[in-house]
């Protein structure tokens, strides 16, 4: 596609102030050496500003490419968007990262190896890619380069380059998406993914040939320059469940947190030693005079270090070693899943969920108030919904994260499920081990109060009318002291005559006509009489022993 400059089109109006905000940046595409500084910059800009004076290139421009806003530190990823929605592809920057082979828990996107990885997958011819410049001839050997640019372009390909951000010596690698060239002011005419609402830009050939080599080397420099020639692209669509590209995000966004988390807790503990240091000089001193003095009671404070384990659909994160993060992840949390999802759920959460695994009660209470901002309201754990976390002490045990697992799962598959049955089926499987290969729920120590709660005369049990109908707030706020082992023993009776899993399937597709569930429940029991099976079931607690 060669196209006549026109001036008065107002792509070429657009965005003329060189300066581009840093705003979402990724990291760097290589690990990029200090030892090449500012000076480079100045001298290849001096000789390269004469030498491009003396070529001549055409205008050139591909029209109506689509700008997208890349996600952090997807920009490769987003310039191929662009060029793919131009081309009437719904391929997106997520799907151009899952096509890389990239880890999710690098907690990057794509470096210029695994972005070609991606777009040859998704179909384009990308060139060699890596070019190598002496930057003894560099001036001539850039404008070589950029001649092989300018060529594509006017066959209507544009190209994706890795340059540095700017002219700083710190500056990171960056990939930007060029689609044309203005020949009356020698201006580069590209797409600015990290900047919202940042198309056509422009910045001057010479600027161009100071930020586009890369130089890992002295001697001889690395330019870097995909082509976007379309040969057979792929149909891509955006992925129903969340992809690699989704944790990869988590990922980045929970490791940025972190960082500014550890910067706290380091200026947070060195406050609490020198309080605490203060306060047994202060006892010393009382000792040493024989006077009483009561000193403050002071915690100390911990700087957590924090592992990372993907474990679908969850990202497990535990200030414990990396053997134990594993351990907790693939032994407890793999295989509840794993059950749970063959039993009752076809749907994963649709959004990504952390996993705190807290190694012990400090950690736990500590990094509970540092990252979420309040203190836990049970020692065990709990699940946030509006955290999207599950947050537990893990030393006391998995009995409380698997009961939590159930929640997000809950939500995802049977929205409307009542409190009665979402706190049942997770306190169902606290205590629970594997029968024929199905999750299967033990008499644990709610049973204890619940056969305290039989016995009592002055205690009426509700009836399970009752407690199926219960609101939530009636569930959580005016507990008589026996929902959860009410209804955790109601589906352990279930489980024990092997009818649990169909009547959690039935409840589930007549929840519209019987919300409560009790209709369901007394035709999968098929009892006529529920007062007199709620006294059947009543002996067959008392008959349990934990």
């Amino acid at each position: 596609m060669n196209m006549e400059l026109r001036r008065r089109d107002p792509h070429w109006r657009l965005h003329r102030d060189r300066d581009a905000s840093t705003a979402q940046l990724g990291q760097p595409r290589f690990l990029l050496p200090t030892i090449i500084a500012a000076v480079t910059f100045l001298m290849i800009g001096s000789t390269q500003t004469s030498f491009a004076a003396e070529s001549s290139y055409e205008s050139v421009l591909i029209e109506e490419v689509p700008h997208v806003l890349q996600k952090r530190d997807f920009c490769g990823e987003a310039c191929a968007e662009m060029f793919l929605k131009k081309l009437g592809k719904p391929i997106d920057q997520d799907f151009v990262f899952d096509q890389s082979g990239l880890s999710p828990l690098e907690g990057r996107g794509c470096f210029t190896r695994e972005l070609a990885t991606a777009l040859r997958r998704v179909g384009f011819g990308i060139g060699d890619v890596w070019y190598s410049v002496s930057a003894a001839d560099s001036a001539r050997q850039l404008d070589s380069h950029f001649r092989d640019l300018h060529t594509d372009l006017s066959k209507g390909v544009p190209s994706i380059l890795c340059m540095h951000y700017d002219e700083r010596a710190e500056a990171t690698e960056h990939f930007r998406l060029v689609l044309g060239y203005d020949a009356e002011t020698d201006e580069v005419i590209y797409h600015e993914p990290a900047v919202p609402r940042a198309a056509y830009r422009r910045m001057t050939r010479s600027k161009l040939y100071q930020l586009w080599p890369l130089k890992y080397e002295s001697r001889r420099w690395t330019v870097v320059r995909f082509r976007l020639d379309p040969l057979r692209l792929i149909d891509g669509r955006a992925a129903a469940e969340l992809t690699d590209a989704d944790y990869a995000q988590q990922i980045m966004r929970t490791k940025r947190e972190l960082a500014r988390l550890k910067l706290r807790q380091i200026a947070l503990k060195e406050t609490r030693d020198a309080e605490i240091a203060a306060e047994l000089a202060k006892v010393e001193a009382a000792i040493e005079a024989e006077e009483e003095y009561k000193p403050r009671k002071l915690t100390p404070r911990i700087v957590s270090e924090f592992n990372f384990v993907l474990e679908r659909p969850f990202l497990v994160i535990g200030d414990d070693s990396p053997a134990m993060v594993r351990r907790w992840s693939q032994g407890t949390i793999r295989w509840a899943v794993e059950r749970l999802k063959r039993q009752y759920f076809s749907q994963n959460p649709d959004h990504a969920i952390n996993i705190w695994l807290f190694k012990d009660k400090q950690s736990y209470q500590q990094n509970t108030v540092d990252i979420f901002g309040r203190r836990p309201h049970t020692p065990f754990g709990y699940y946030s919904p509006s955290e999207k976390a599950l947050v537990m002490n893990i030393d006391t045990g998995g009995g409380t994260l698997v009961h939590e697992i159930v929640h997000p799962f809950i939500a995802a598959n049977f929205p409307d499920c009542p409190s009665w049955l979402n706190e049942g089926l997770g306190s169902l499987y606290e205590q629970c081990n594997t029968t024929n290969g199905r999750i299967w729920g033990l008499t644990n120590w709610r049973l204890r109060g619940l056969h305290e709660a039989i016995k009592n005369e002055d205690y009426e049990m509700p009836t399970f009318e009752e407690l199926c109908g219960t609101s939530t707030r009636e569930f959580y706020n005016e507990d008589p002291g026996t929902n959860y082992a009410q209804s955790r023993y109601l589906l352990y009776y279930l489980q024990s005559e092997g009818i649990l899993e169909r009547y959690y399937h039935e409840f589930r597709k007549s929840a519209t006509d019987d919300p409560t569930g009790y209709q369901t429940l007394q035709r999968v029991l098929d009892e006529e009489n529920m007062e007199a099976f709620q006294e059947k079931w009543t002996e067959f607690v008392l008959d349990l022993r934990f």
